[in-house]
């Protein structure tokens, strides 16, 4: 039976290139950075950041609209889309890890499995699209605290979506009542159809980087793999969308596998997030979340962990779609593995 691809069907291979000329890219240097989207070691999120007056998400997001040619193929006009981003942009909280900076980040480690690697030819332009814009949406809205933290508080988020993957749920509903605004419709020229399967594959995507699913995802994900191959073209339309959604959970994942110094900026970030929840807990008298507890944490620990029990395992499964990429972030892992053990021994 053919697979369901949403209709769309994109060219085999790709060829387009990166081109700036078609972005606001307002300075010199800021047009070096987005040329280095497609890879994994030199691009800068943060200096993307800076670059752009505080607008990477916008930046990174068009530039991958761009780079695979997604706005002539889906007839998006260019204004449309880049509101639409913004909207997102500016819908994102201010916290010191689920922030517009990550969003970015998130989605142009995506762009890197896209460029890189040959299965990526093989998706059809709204697979393309809807991944592109789960990784934009993903973590709009975001409060800076756990699903556990708003159920357990009773927040109204939590009663909204019955305790089930509360904040995916909302980031989710929050993206497309954004998309409902005047001027935001991206997809006028989808066919109903089209739109449901763009909309049921960016639902299904975003639902999956929630971590409480992450050993089902992988579990999954590799006995396919194991079963028929990396050659996505043989794959049923539920094993394509299982290889979408690992593409974009590794990608939610992947900021303790860049370049160390990149990674370093990230564990700072998402520890003082963690241990900002695990003040407020303590505050209201709740048991203190694990790894949010400053007084306890070991960071270099807890970073050793993370990396050996979740990071390393999904990217070595991901290597059997994605070699290139996946390699490129396994050679790091193994360089922050080896900054974290010395850390360790020194405490």
């Amino acid at each position: 039976m053919q697979a369901d691809r949403g209709g769309v069907v994109g060219p085999t291979p790709r060829t387009t290139s990166l081109r700036t000329c078609s972005l606001d890219v307002t300075t010199p240097q800021l047009a070096e950075e987005v040329l280095q989207i497609d890879n994994w070691n030199r691009f800068d999120v943060f200096q993307v950041g800076n670059l752009s007056k505080g607008k990477p998400l916008e930046t990174v997001t068009l530039a991958l609209f761009a780079r695979h040619d997604l706005l002539e193929r889906l007839k998006i006009p260019y204004d449309r889309l880049q509101k639409f981003v913004r909207d997102i942009e500016r819908a994102y909280n201010s916290n010191p890890y689920h922030n517009n900076i990550h969003a970015a980040d998130v989605t142009q480690t995506l762009g890197c499995f896209l460029a890189n690697d040959d299965f990526a030819r093989k998706l059809t332009d709204l697979e393309l699209a809807a991944m592109i814009f789960a990784t934009c949406i993903h973590d709009v809205g975001h409060p800076g605290v756990s699903n556990d933290f708003l159920v357990n508080t009773k927040n109204e988020t939590a009663l909204l979506y019955n305790d089930v993957s509360v904040n995916e749920n909302m980031h989710l509903a929050t993206a497309f009542k954004i998309l409902r605004r005047p001027g935001n419709d991206l997809w006028e020229h989808l066919s109903p159809d089209q739109f449901r399967f763009f909309r049921r594959t960016v639902i299904q995507i975003v639902l999956a980087t929630d971590m409480a699913g992450h050993s089902e995802l992988l579990q999954a994900f590799t006995a396919n793999l194991k079963l028929l191959g990396p050659d996505i073209e043989a794959w049923g339309a539920d094993q394509r969308n299982l290889a979408l959604r690992m593409c974009v959970h590794c990608a939610d994942i992947a900021n303790p596998a860049k370049p160390l110094p990149l990674a370093l900026q990230w564990t700072h970030r998402v520890v003082t997030e963690f241990f900002n929840q695990g003040d407020a807990e303590r505050k209201r008298g709740m048991p203190v979340s694990v790894l949010c507890d400053r007084e306890k944490v070991e960071v270099p620990k807890s970073q050793l962990a993370f990396l050996t029990y979740v990071v390393k395992p999904t990217f070595e499964a991901l290597e059997g779609l994605a070699p290139i990429t996946a390699g490129y972030a396994l050679n790091n892992i193994e360089t922050a593995v080896r900054h974290w053990e010395q850390q360790v021994e020194l405490l």
